[in-house]
């Protein structure tokens, strides 16, 4: 198993770069934890894409970069 950060925000450009000083502070983190899989994983930050606006996903022991996203229903 694989250790996950996954993050929300509702606020309108916290998906952009560079994001904002209110955007960057919108950013709520929801669990960190592990998860089964990497598909697992992208399931659950589709799932939560349903109820934010922005997710974004971190990957690894060391959190920081980002590893899998969603903005208003788009995957990046």
């Amino acid at each position: 198993m694989t250790e996950y950060q996954f993050q929300v925000s509702n606020h309108p450009r916290a998906g952009e770069q560079p994001a904002t000083e209110a955007a960057a502070a919108s950013w709520q983190t929801l669990y960190t934890g592990t998860v089964a899989t990497p598909a697992e994983a992208r399931v659950a930050a589709d799932q939560l894409a349903e109820w934010f606006r922005h997710v974004r996903v971190f990957r690894g022991k060391e959190i920081g970069r980002l590893w899998y996203a969603v903005s208003d229903g788009r995957q990046r």
